[in-house]
């Protein structure tokens, strides 16, 4: 498997951001890592890169919104974490742990059966 480095069409790849106090963080493009599809090896989006100062903002923010989380009942705690469940594709929860049939490295491993 060949690493791709990232290439001029690294400005057209999609770039997640930060998600402090309810809101996306910009995040300057020079200011990113390259994500790497592990079957291929091929760049497929962009992740920041945080410093000290997303680190101060997310830790502020995280200290203002415990008093709410801690006191809203424990069924509606529940109820936001099912809610997230429901959102997650049953195809990446039943990946978890397990290696894609299609990468590199489990056709090697399943090779030498």
């Amino acid at each position: 498997m060949a690493i791709e480095t990232p290439s001029k069409a690294a400005s057209t790849l999609p770039i997640l951001s930060h998600w402090i106090n309810g809101r996306p963080v910009e995040v300057l493009p020079e200011q990113t890592g390259p994500i790497y599809n592990p079957a291929t090896g091929q760049v497929i989006g962009r992740v920041p890169r945080g410093g000290a100062s997303e680190v101060d903002a997310a830790v502020k923010a995280a200290r203002a919104a415990f008093p709410a989380w801690r006191d809203t009942p424990l069924i509606a705690r529940s109820q936001v974490f099912f809610a997230y469940r429901e959102l997650v594709p049953p195809s990446a929860r039943s990946c978890a742990g397990s290696r894609p049939s299609s990468s590199p490295a489990a056709s090697r491993s399943t090779s030498r059966a």
